[in-house]
């Protein structure tokens, strides 16, 4: 994590710290570096070719939480979506 980031929670209890403590170290780990946003975009990528039951309800809306909140403290580091060109529309008719 770097040095001088910090994650300041609602007043709840950590669902990826309680239930997935390796993926909570992991966003620690990266916590405040170009890495971040990448991580927590990973983390919700559907791998239907492994056998892992997935996250919860909870700690999917907490990377959500967590993705934002990264990209607000760390605007350098958010990831742009890419802007849509009106062609783009036009031409799907």
């Amino acid at each position: 994590m770097n040095d001088q980031a910090t994650i300041e929670l609602p007043a709840m209890q950590s669902e990826l710290s309680a239930f997935y403590p390796h993926v909570w170290k992991k966003i620690l780990e990266h916590w405040g570096t170009l890495n971040c946003p990448g991580y927590l975009k990973q983390l919700m990528i559907i791998e239907t070719d492994r056998s892992r039951a997935g996250f919860s309800a909870k700690a999917i809306a907490e990377v959500l939480f967590l993705t934002e909140l990264h990209d607000r403290q760390f605007p350098r580091f958010a990831i742009k979506a890419k802007p849509i060109k009106a062609s783009t529309w036009t031409s799907m008719g």
